[in-house]
């Protein structure tokens, strides 16, 4: 029986002798030399890649930060746009007063001369951030603001929004047409036309209104508790008043 001192140098005796085991091996350790160094390339590549990216970023970082009018620039407009949102925004005590308000709104149009109303529906007012978990409606953002309102998501933001839907039906002629959509894209709410059908053979247009409003329910409660403390002070009747007002017998 071997030894294992003497199984390895038989090894090393046959491997010093096989040509073509030395050629293998050397192949073999050649070829994964090569591999090792290509994804060493690769991975250098991604992060030079990486570092130039971060480098462009950080010189676009710098230069809008030393631009300093551009930026005064925009945010002038942001604050330009909140205003025509928020002059143009109602603000109502309930959704309930709101939805009347919009049917007044829209009736007072409808009694311009020229336009012919077929039939008016108002919908429910909904709250915005309900419209978002339910997935319902279209973007905020994305709806075509009127005006030159350029983007109402200053908007979004306010506590208590609501939108309601109007489907309004009239005698269609061009003139009626300019006129009404002129009225509510320039009206003074919110407002805006989402959706327009023409039927030439009944010579009728609909049309699906869209207004923003904002619910302040809490301003509502203060005013109505301001109303009513001067009228309960009023009534109120001071300590002592009726005791000493008698004359004693």
């Amino acid at each position: 029986m071997q030894s294992p001192r003497q199984i390895i140098d038989a090894a090393f005796g046959n491997f010093r002798q096989n040509r073509r085991l030395q050629a293998g091996l050397a192949l073999i350790a050649v070829l994964a030399c090569i591999e090792g160094g290509l994804r060493w390339n690769d991975h250098l590549a991604g992060k030079l890649e990486q570092l130039q990216q971060m480098r462009s970023e950080l010189r676009s970082l710098r230069n809008q930060s030393r631009d300093e009018a551009s930026m005064h620039k925009t945010l002038d407009d942001l604050r330009q746009a909140r205003q025509v949102v928020d002059s143009r925004l109602w603000v109502v005590p309930s959704d309930a007063v709101g939805q009347a308000r919009f049917k007044d709104w829209l009736n007072a149009i409808l009694k311009h001369p020229g336009i012919v109303s077929q039939s008016l529906k108002i919908s429910a007012a909904q709250p915005m951030n309900e419209r978002y978990s339910s997935g319902m409606g279209m973007d905020m953002a994305a709806a075509p603001a009127p005006q030159s309102a350029t983007s109402d998501a200053g908007a979004s933001s306010l506590p208590g929004l609501y939108q309601i839907h109007a489907t309004l039906s009239i005698i269609f002629t061009p003139a009626s047409l300019e006129q009404i959509l002129g009225e509510i894209e320039g009206g003074e709410a919110y407002a805006n036309v989402e959706a327009l059908t023409i039927s030439q053979k009944d010579r009728r247009a609909e049309l699906t209104i869209r207004i923003l409003m904002r619910v302040d329910r809490e301003a509502a409660a203060l005013a109505v508790s301001a109303a009513a403390t001067p009228a309960a002070t009023g009534n109120s009747v001071a300590p002592g008043t009726a005791s000493g007002s008698g004359k004693s017998p």
